[in-house]
């Protein structure tokens, strides 16, 4: 109603008729919901019903409602517009809000995919130091076994090992390598079992040469 008002009233506040169908034409709505609307402005004497040649005219019902109904119009018009606004404003915080929150999941997740690919090139960088030191402490061993020291060879063999232990990155290592500790741990059993016969034996000579010398000194 208060947008076919913007029709019935001029720019200086002045009434002007308007037919029902051309109104609801300029109004892009339809022409029912129109009539129902001002004939209710009709029965409270804000508007003058009328019939010309089978057409429905509305006018105001007098000169002295123009000025106010056309303040009254203006007033409502600019309500709208003023939602309008809010709306789209309210719209625009929400999308930049959305946006805001799909950059930021985007950094988060760039910053961690960086930071596996770091701790991965870490890790890497790790297992090939250890298993370089592995590999040296390995063949330190064999050049010990070579000179007939097994005291050594055992003491390098268990840092070995212990270094395996020690690196999650080269215990969970490739076949390989697993082998090539498996066969390190048969050597430090082996080297084990000779130090061990080696100390009993030694055990046993001196025993007996303590037995002999007190032998003969009686």
């Amino acid at each position: 109603a208060a947008h076919a008002v913007n029709f019935l009233v001029t720019s200086q506040g002045a009434k002007l008729p308007y037919e029902i169908k051309s109104l609801a034409k300029h109004m892009s709505e339809k022409e029912q919901a129109i009539l129902t609307a001002l004939e209710k402005l009709s029965q409270a004497r804000v508007l003058k019903q009328s019939q010309r040649d089978d057409e429905t005219w509305f006018e105001l019902y007098h000169d002295m409602y123009a000025s106010a109904l056309f303040e009254w119009s203006r007033r409502l018009e600019q309500e709208r517009r003023d939602r309008l606004i809010n709306t789209v404003v309210a719209s625009l915080v929400i999308v930049l809000i959305v946006v805001g929150a799909v950059l930021v999941g985007y950094r988060a997740q760039a910053k961690w995919q960086q930071a596996e690919l770091l701790e991965t090139k870490r890790l890497a960088t790790e297992r090939a130091k250890a298993e370089q030191r592995y590999h040296s402490l390995l063949s330190r061993a064999q050049e010990r076994e070579g000179l007939e020291l097994p005291g050594e060879a055992l003491l390098l063999r268990l840092a070995a090992l212990a270094l395996v232990e020690g690196t999650s990155s080269l215990a969970a290592s490739d076949n390989e390598l697993k082998a090539e500790v498996d066969e390190d741990r048969r050597q430090v059993a082996r080297l084990m079992r000779q130090q061990r016969t080696l100390r009993a034996t030694l055990r046993m000579e001196g025993a007996n040469a303590r037995a002999f010398f007190l032998g003969n000194g009686n």
